[in-house]
C-alpha cells in the first residue's frame, strides 16, 4: 500500500472509510501495520500511525474484549519498534516526528489494558524489553569544510541497520528522550507511557523533586 515510490497515502481518507464501514477497515489493519516498514518518508510513517489510531475509535468492529486487535499484536510490537525510525536515523528530525507515534502508543496500551483487559505484564511486552540495557548516546562533534565544528544531530556513534527491531517502542524512548524533552508533549506522552506499562521512568522524564519549605514555627501568644 505505501510501499509504491509515488504512493501518497492520506489518514482522513482511511478515517472516513473506517467511520462508515468499520469492519472493512478494521481489516486493513495489518497493511496499515506492515506499511509503517514499507513507508518511504516520514510523513508516510506518521501517517500510517495515524490511521490505526483512526482504527482504534470503532470499538464495536474490534470487539468487546478487543479480539479484532488481538490477532495482530506481532504486527503492532513490530509496528512500534520501527515506529521512532525518523527520530533514530535521521539528521536533523524534529521531535514533532515522534508525536503520532506516541499518541498511538498511548491509545494501544489504554485499549489493550482496559478493553481487552490484558495483564499488564502481556501488554509491556508489546512496547518493552526488560532484558536490553538502554545505550548512552551522546552527540558527536563534526567537522565542516571550512574547519568549523558543529554538534551532530545523530546521536549513534556508529551506523546502525535502519530496519533494526531489537529494541522496542520503550527501550528506543530510554535512549532517545534526552534529546527530546524540550518538547512539554514529548515529556508528558511518554511519562504517561512508562507510567501505564508499569516501567521505571527515564531520568529524562523523571518530575523534578520540590525542596520542602522550610515553615517557621508560629509563636504563641502571651497572655499579659
Amino acid at each position: 500500500m505505501v510501499e509504491r515510490k509515488n504512493s501518497h497515502l492520506q489518514s482522513t481518507l482511511f478515517a472516513g472509510i473506517s467511520e462508515r464501514f468499520p469492519v472493512l477497515g478494521i481489516r486493513l489493519l495489518p497493511y496499515v501495520l506492515e506499511g509503517v516498514a514499507g513507508a518511504r518518508s516520514n510523513y508516510e510513517r506518521s501517517q500510517c500511525f495515524l490511521v490505526f489510531s483512526a482504527l482504534l475509535k470503532q470499538k464495536a468492529a474490534l470487539g468487546a474484549k478487543g479480539e479484532g486487535l488481538l490477532p495482530h499484536l506481532p504486527l503492532i510490537k513490530g509496528a512500534f519498534a520501527m515506529g521512532l525510525l525518523a527520530v533514530r536515523f535521521g539528521r536533523g528530525i524534529k521531535a514533532k516526528e515522534m508525536l503520532p507515534v506516541l499518541q498511538c502508543a498511548h491509545a494501544v496500551c489504554v485499549f489493550l489494558l482496559r478493553t481487552a483487559k490484558l495483564p499488564c505484564a502481556k501488554v509491556r511486552e508489546v512496547f518493552y524489553d526488560s532484558t536490553v540495557t538502554a545505550r548512552q548516546l551522546t552527540l558527536p562533534t563534526l567537522t565542516k569544510g571550512d574547519g568549523t565544528t558543529t554538534k551532530s544531530t545523530y546521536p549513534y556513534p556508529e551506523p546502525i541497520d535502519p530496519r533494526d527491531t531489537s529494541r522496542r517502542l520503550l527501550n528506543v524512548l530510554e535512549e532517545l528522550l534526552p534529546f527530546h524533552v524540550a518538547s512539554t508533549k514529548i515529556a508528558n506522552l511518554s511519562r504517561q507511557l512508562f507510567t501505564l506499562l508499569q516501567v521505571q521512568l527515564p531520568v529524562a522524564i523523571r518530575p523534578k523533586q520540590q525542596p520542602a519549605k522550610k515553615t517557621k514555627p508560629k509563636e504563641g501568644r502571651t497572655k499579659k
